[in-house]
């Protein structure tokens, strides 16, 4: 779902940020990802994604 989120949004934008929060929990501490992320980036990490499908 956040990757679908994430490709409409980088559609019509150039980057935006992810916020994830309390991903894990770490020796009692939450944890968060918060990330800035480049169309250029997200065709870089989801290449192989869409190759296995064509």
């Amino acid at each position: 779902m956040i990757l679908r989120k994430l490709k409409k949004t980088l559609s019509t934008a150039s980057s935006t940020t992810i916020n994830l929060p309390f991903i894990a929990n770490v020796r009692g501490e939450a944890k968060h990802l918060e990330m800035n992320v480049t169309r250029a980036k997200f065709e870089e990490l989801t290449h192989d994604l869409v190759e296995r499908t064509m």
